[in-house]
């Protein structure tokens, strides 16, 4: 079963941004042990200064309905809410996507 995943990092090597600053989305796909980058989807921020612009992040979850989790370096609570409701996991995961992406295949954090 393949399940994709969204990425927020500024670089592609780490993952390093909050949500809500997010201009772009590393979308993975993960098939048993392996896992394969498919294309970087670009968005606007929702979040301007410490409020975040609820069409902005309806646009950004609408963005990535076609992944089941998001891994950021940070999360809102706001974002984490609106990202459920779409069936999306949310988690805060900073690091090396590398280490990140072994780390999900081998602990099966994936998994229902």
């Amino acid at each position: 079963m393949v399940r994709r995943i969204a990425l927020v990092s500024t670089d592609g090597k780490v993952i390093n941004q909050h949500f809500g600053r997010a201009v772009h989305f590393n979308i993975v796909d993960i098939c048993d042990q392996s896992y394969e980058v498919i294309e970087q989807r670009d968005t606007a921020p929702v979040c301007s200064g410490y409020a975040h612009d609820d069409d902005a992040l309806a646009h950004t979850v609408q963005k990535l309905s076609d992944c089941s989790a998001v891994f950021a370096a940070k999360i809102g609570q706001g974002a984490v809410n609106a990202l459920q409701a779409a069936g999306i996991r949310a988690f805060e995961a900073p690091g090396a996507v590398e280490d990140i992406l072994v780390q999900i295949i081998a602990e099966h954090v994936l998994d229902d």
